[in-house]
């Protein structure tokens, strides 16, 4: 009964992290497989650090090879979540191709680490209440665990402005905690709070990023043919952004509105059907979303529609971008049809505005002059 009031904890956080990894597998990406192995490897160490709390303190009883090999399961699975921990920074920053090439040379010290570990020192120390494990090996383990978090807070620190808030809100922290708690338990060494902490920052990663609910939330507002911000999104966003900059200090921010319509859509859905045109308004949407690069969002409106929104950008760096969207789509050539996008502008500052609709309206307006000027210049092109 007493060594069950010392394991309390650790027999909750088992808890916490089978029920995660039962939610997880049932509602989460079957593709993804990062978070589950983070899962997975949390849970090992929680157990295999309730089970050295009982053998170091029961050595008198415990066979001592199999007590050493419990605590080294238990440094390895710690280093195997810090691992995994760092690879899951890398699988939000990275492309899944460049993850691939990464994983072999990030997992090596993992590997290193297993190979060495039996020929380093594992001593056990009385403490405060209860004895503990020391040594070369627990030593190294810290470190390797610090490396990985350190690397992942520097990864994070140096994508803080091109990665997404809720990775950054998400993981920022979760990494500081992993390093206090590193700190906590090098300093009071009896305080055997590693499960602990591997249980809250799962936690912390499975209901700030990777809660199923908020995935499901996340592809309400995602336009499943093109992969950008959908009608419900824009219409989400235009309210919040009227009322955040067209309210008492309405102009004190450059917005601007970008309208594009596709050309040609209706003429290739008549002649080719519509999987042809399909993969017409798909590379549509990858030009606009690769050349308006400091957008907002760019968002699809409609069959044909898109709208692109710039908040306190440069007005001469969005016309750039502007033109790299019209010489983006000559890059184009595998369509039946050239790629062809009429486009307008506007911003806060061309007219008396009280509302984000009004600028969307003159850069309407502008979108349909351009389809006019692309067709009186090339009249084989059309516009419908």
């Amino acid at each position: 009964m007493n060594m069950l009031l010392v394991l309390r904890s650790e027999i909750v956080c088992a808890i916490i992290l089978v029920l995660l990894l039962v939610y997880y597998w049932i509602y989460g990406s079957k593709t993804e497989k990062i978070f589950f192995r983070v899962c997975l490897f949390g849970l090992t160490h929680v157990i295999f650090d309730g089970v050295t709390v009982y053998t170091v303190n029961h050595r008198q009883t415990v066979d001592a090879s199999m007590n050493e090999v419990l605590h080294m399961l238990m440094y390895l699975s710690a280093i195997c979540f810090g691992c995994e921990i760092f690879c899951y920074i890398l699988k939000n920053l990275i492309s899944s191709e460049s993850l691939k090439k990464y994983l072999k040379f990030v997992r090596l010290p993992v590997l290193l680490y297993a190979v060495v570990m039996p020929f380093l020192k594992i001593v056990y120390l009385p403490g405060n209440g209860t004895d503990y494990s020391a040594g070369s090996c627990t030593l190294v383990g810290f470190a390797i665990v610090a490396l990985y978090n350190i690397a992942g807070m520097v990864i994070l620190l140096v994508n803080i402005r091109r990665a997404e808030k809720t990775i950054i809100t998400g993981l920022l922290p979760c990494n500081m905690f992993v390093l206090l708690s590193m700190l906590i338990q090098l300093s009071v060494v009896e305080f055997f709070f590693t499960g602990a902490a591997v249980t809250l920052v799962t936690m912390g990663l499975f209901f700030t990023i990777e809660n199923p609910a908020a995935h499901f939330m996340k592809r309400a507002y995602i336009d499943l043919d093109t992969g950008i911000k959908n009608k419900n999104c824009y219409n989400e966003d235009m309210k919040r952004l009227d009322a955040k900059y067209f309210s008492d200090e309405k102009g004190s921010n450059l917005i601007i509105c970008v309208v594009c319509d596709l050309n040609g859509l209706k003429t290739v859905n008549d002649n080719y059907g519509h999987i042809a045109g399909d993969e017409l308004i798909r590379a549509a949407a990858d030009v606009l979303s690769k050349n308006l690069r400091s957008a907002y969002n760019v968002y699809r409106i409609g069959g044909d529609e898109f709208v692109a929104v710039f908040i306190d950008k440069n007005k001469s760096n969005v016309e750039k971008e502007i033109a790299d969207v019209r010489n983006g789509c000559n890059t184009y050539t595998d369509l039946k049809q050239p790629l062809s996008i009429a486009i307008g502008a506007a911003d806060v500052n061309d007219d008396e505005f009280v509302s984000v609709f009004d600028v969307i309206s003159l850069a309407d307006k502008r979108m349909y002059e351009d389809k006019i000027r692309i067709k009186e210049s090339n009249p084989a092109i059309s516009v419908r």
